[in-house]
């Protein structure tokens, strides 16, 4: 698998595949085995893909699996990144308001598990958000 976020996203170039057809494939054997470790991240890669596509709804579903997944187990500051991921994807949709709620909850899973750098940065994500006018409630008529 290749990083290659210039041109739009992880995939499988190099194959001369479409972008993320090997992470669907792997995503699909991975939730065939019942796997909860791995699943969640190719499934967060996957939706990063997908939004980068502009499929802005299979993004979502498949950032929400990978939140549901990885919250199954007891890795918080996994569980942070996916939270992070999903606000992302939230974000790139227009959906600012459930962005911040997710980034929220990604800094309480780093700050629990007390990786200070990622909620650091979270936070940072979350005033930029909060900071941004498409975020704020419209003014009362």
């Amino acid at each position: 698998m290749t990083v290659d976020r210039r041109q739009g996203g992880l995939g499988d170039r190099h194959r001369g595949g479409a972008p993320g057809s090997e992470l669907r494939a792997d995503y699909e054997t991975l939730q065939a085995m019942g796997d909860t470790g791995y699943a969640p991240t190719v499934a967060a890669l996957l939706a990063e893909v997908l939004q980068a596509q502009g499929r802005d709804r299979e993004a979502e579903e498949l950032a929400r699996e990978s939140v549901r997944l990885i919250g199954t187990t007891d890795q918080p500051d996994v569980q942070g990144q996916a939270m992070a991921g999903l606000a992302q994807v939230l974000e790139a949709a227009g959906r600012g308001l459930e962005a911040e709620a997710a980034l929220r909850d990604a800094v309480a899973l780093f700050a629990a598990k007390g990786n200070a750098v990622a909620a650091a940065r979270a936070r940072r994500e979350l005033e930029r958000l909060e900071g941004s006018p498409a975020n704020s409630a419209p003014a009362p008529l």
